[in-house]
C-alpha cells in the first residue's frame, strides 16, 4: 500500500515536469490575452460610466 502513493507522487512530479515546458510557453499567450483583457476593461469602464452619466441625467 505505501507503494502505491509513492508511485502516485513519482507519476506527478512527472507530470509537473512536462507540464513546465507548457507553462514556458503559456506566459507569451498570456501577456497577449492579458493586453486584451485591459482594453476590454478599458471598455467596459468607460460603459459604465456612460450608464451613470445617463442615469444622473434621467
Amino acid at each position: 500500500m505505501t507503494i502505491f502513493p509513492a508511485k502516485s507522487k513519482t507519476e506527478t512530479e512527472q507530470s509537473l515536469s512536462s507540464s513546465t515546458p507548457v507553462i514556458v510557453n503559456f506566459p507569451r499567450k498570456n501577456k497577449k490575452k492579458k493586453k486584451k483583457r485591459k482594453f476590454l476593461k478599458k471598455k467596459r469602464g468607460g460603459e459604465e460610466k456612460k450608464k451613470e452619466k445617463e442615469k444622473g441625467g434621467v
